[in-house]
């Protein structure tokens, strides 16, 4: 009995070397953590991070777009309160009509770069070269009757317009494309919506530092164009920065447009646009999206000018109450991929209905 003990007691030491040998070799086998970094399942994180920043251009000009379009042109310009708002409704129907003719073309266009990011490239050079015009006054025509100055402006505004619709949709087309896993699809938007919400953020910090430093005038006045058109100039270098780093970080897959998520939906098994129509999930997806954005356009719009003409608060409320507001939203970002993994994307959707009333 007491041999058997010993070989028993020797045969358990042996294993227990043996596990622990093992371990040691697992450790020394198992990537560092910057080596899991750059090789994350199928799109390593830079590349994540390369995707996000690619709407960083559109994120903000659409800030000075929706928050300072009226306040300028009202304020500063002294455009009626009534061809200001035609200018929004042009280029808002620009944008529509645009959004699903870029949708086909991007669908539908194959290339060694990439089609999206073709299509990117292009709308990232209408949004460059017709920014600055609309957030200056007429040039050669500031004198001139103001049907032909309200004819200057739409023309650049529906260029812009045009412009970051393109953007918009090869960007957003792009995520189906790069991955095929859901997680990293959510995480994708994800990271892309945190790059909105800081770039919203940047902008309305630069605007409140240059309205509380510059001018001591507690109202905003025709002397603070330059305030809106520098920042105007500021926004194409930033936005012309990151686009370069989202170009040479994003590769789009070249096999006719359809990358890896071709696997789990093959390109002939497509619907028709128009059979998009006949799908009632397609009208769920439109009223949720529309009546979010209908709640963030109409808040981002009139509070600026709300704030200034009817509660004569002071001229930095304008960047301070939406600075406030998108911060808020970047807080929310870090726990969407967490909350969609949880509760998953069924019940994420229902929590929308919470949402909106609040």
């Amino acid at each position: 009995m007491r041999a058997f003990s010993q070989f028993s007691e020797d045969t358990m030491d042996e294993n227990s070397a043996g596990s622990e040998e093992s371990q040691v070799q697992a450790e020394e086998r198992r990537p560092s953590l910057l080596a899991r970094f750059f090789k994350s399942g199928d799109l390593p994180y830079p590349r994540r991070i390369a995707y996000g920043i690619g709407h960083v251009f559109n994120d903000l000009c659409a800030s000075m777009w929706f928050t300072y379009f009226l306040l300028f042109y009202h304020l500063v310009l002294r455009i009626d309160n009534t061809d200001a708002g035609l200018l929004v409704l042009i280029g808002q129907i620009a944008d529509a009509l645009t959004t699903p003719v870029v949708g086909h073309f991007c669908d539908n266009t194959s290339n060694r770069y990439g089609g999206r990011k073709t299509w990117h490239l292009i709308g990232t050079g209408m949004v460059a070269c017709s920014l600055f015009f609309f957030w200056h006054e007429c040039i050669y025509c500031s004198m001139q009757p103001m049907k032909y100055q309200i004819l200057y402006f739409s023309c650049f505004i529906i260029v812009f317009q045009a412009g970051w619709a393109t953007v918009q949709v090869s960007h957003l087309s792009l995520i189906p494309v790069l991955t095929s896993d859901k997680s990293i699809r959510v995480e994708l938007n994800s990271i892309r919506y945190a790059f909105t919400i800081l770039s919203n953020s940047g902008v309305f910090i630069v605007v409140l530092v240059l309205l509380s430093s510059v001018n001591k005038s507690s109202q905003i006045t025709p002397n603070d164009q330059w305030l809106f058109s520098g920042t105007a100039l500021g926004i194409i270098v930033v936005g012309l920065s990151f686009v370069f780093m989202f170009h040479v970080g994003t590769k789009e897959p070249s096999n006719g447009g359809h990358g890896s998520a071709a696997s789990d939906q093959p390109t002939n098994n497509r619907l028709p646009w128009y059979r998009w129509f006949l799908n009632p999930k397609f009208y769920l997806v439109a009223l949720i999206y529309m009546s979010s954005r209908l709640i963030v356009n109409l808040t981002q719009v009139y509070s600026p000018l709300y704030m200034i003409d009817s509660l004569k608060m002071y001229r930095s409320s304008v960047a301070i109450i939406p600075l406030v507001i998108y911060f808020s939203g970047l807080i929310a970002t870090f726990f969407m991929k967490r909350l969609n993994e949880f509760v998953g994307r069924y019940v994420s959707v229902n929590d929308y209905y919470l949402g909106f009333p609040l």
